[in-house]
């Protein structure tokens, strides 16, 4: 596990990408428009997550090019997907529509400090032992790789 604080900049930076991915997604009307547990905007979700990213690249010393729109398309580097939850212990959750050869890392934490905690590869995830319902798998922080293992390649062989 490795520890990364983020400056106030950044969480100003990653904060707006954020929002602006949250409007984005009302805009169009997506389906995770709404908290599963009601019905306001989950724009805490947006940013954490972004911020989850830009703490990631700033530990990996990599470019974060804090994207909108870009569904599916790596979060860092060419290869790696960033998911990021407030629960301390909480997993890292893969999808059915997520890249099976990707590389998924979790970071936990509330701004401004982050814990990445580990890194599978999506078909590792997907295990009969992680499933929760028929679209997503939750790896626990102890299935996950250790940080020391993970290989962050910036361009494409």
């Amino acid at each position: 596990m490795a520890t990364e604080r983020l400056t106030r900049t950044e969480v100003l930076m990653g904060a707006q990408v954020g929002v602006m991915r949250r409007i984005a997604s009302y805009l169009k009307l997506r389906d995770n428009n709404r908290d599963p547990k009601g019905d306001e905007l989950t724009w805490d979700r947006d940013i954490e997550g972004a911020l989850g990213e830009l703490a990631f690249c700033k530990w990996a010393d990599i470019h974060w090019t804090g994207s909108i729109n870009t569904f599916h398309d790596p979060d860092a580097g060419v290869d790696i997907q960033v998911r990021t939850t407030k629960l301390s212990s909480g997993c890292l959750i893969v999808r059915a529509d997520d890249k099976r050869e990707d590389k998924y890392v979790l970071v936990t934490g509330i701004h401004p400090t982050y814990q990445i905690r580990g890194w599978v590869y999506g078909h590792e995830a997907q295990k009969p032992e992680f499933v929760r319902d028929d679209e997503s798998w939750f790896v626990p922080i102890t299935k996950l790789r250790p940080l020391e293992s993970l290989s962050v390649a910036t361009k494409k062989p």
